[in-house]
């Protein structure tokens, strides 16, 4: 199941050191280290840039940095003490920041603090969807900044 929400509306921040890359940068934070390798090399070969965090702390770090990744794919049960309050934080910092929530099941996703969340995406072998979901979101909240990006449904595995 995808669940692509309406843009929130505001603009992305337009940092000088984030404006000159040439390819879309993901940050990829899920509680499985093979899962976080895994989706790593499906966005490679896609040409995205990519980055793993393997905790909330890890999380919070790479968005503080000037070269902040351009999209968060969130596993809620990544290791962490609150990673719902992680997440709302960052959202609340970051209002613009695409973040694809990706889970099994539905426990915690309608919690009223990560509603904000652009997507949602439920965990799967096949990455099709989230592959789809994240050139959607990457296309709707940068206009222009990357070249046309995003694959045909054919050159999807």
């Amino acid at each position: 199941m995808v669940r692509v929400l309406p843009c929130r509306g505001a603009d992305l921040l337009e940092r000088p050191d984030r404006m000159n890359r040439v390819e879309p940068c993901l940050c990829i934070a899920d509680r499985n280290p093979n899962v976080s390798v895994y989706l790593g090399r499906v966005f490679l070969e896609r040409g995205y840039k990519t980055r793993v965090a393997r905790n909330c702390l890890e999380v919070w770090r790479m968005f503080r940095e000037p070269e902040a990744p351009d999209l968060l794919i969130f596993d809620l049960e990544i290791p962490c003490m609150d990673s719902v309050g992680t997440l709302a934080r960052l959202m609340g910092r970051l209002p613009e920041l695409p973040v694809v929530l990706y889970a099994h099941g539905s426990e915690g996703l309608d919690h009223p603090m990560i509603q904000g969340a652009a997507a949602l995406v439920r965990k799967s072998p096949d990455t099709r969807a989230l592959v789809r979901t994240v050139d959607h979101l990457i296309n709707r909240a940068y206009p222009g900044r990357f070249a046309e990006f995003g694959l045909e449904e054919e050159q999807l595995h």
